[in-house]
């Protein structure tokens, strides 16, 4: 029974997902910005990536992604600029009642 369980759970397919933020880190003092695609939210970047004093850091959008990010994949495209081919090779999740 042991070794039926294991290789049950072993071989059950897994699902993955993730989710991508447009995140913008504005110079007070300046007023430039950067844009960019991240899956960190703002407060994981700035531990990793510490902001300048007179930074700010927002993010403007947000999405989620099916998959994995291994092996550096590229992220999901964001939904309002997929193309109809992308759209339907994407599926949708059904509509709750």
């Amino acid at each position: 029974m042991k070794t039926f369980l294991f290789v049950f759970l072993v071989t059950i397919k897994c699902f993955a997902e993730y989710r991508v933020f447009t995140l913008m880190i504005t110079n007070t003092k300046t007023g430039e910005n950067k844009q960019f695609d991240s899956t960190l939210d703002p407060e994981q970047y700035i531990t990793f990536f510490p902001l300048k004093p007179d930074e700010i850091i927002e993010y403007t959008q947000t999405w989620r992604c099916k998959g994995r990010t291994s092996d550096f994949k590229a992220h999901c495209v964001q939904p309002e600029k997929r193309t109809p081919a992308q759209a339907a090779a994407t599926p949708q999740p059904p509509a709750s009642p």
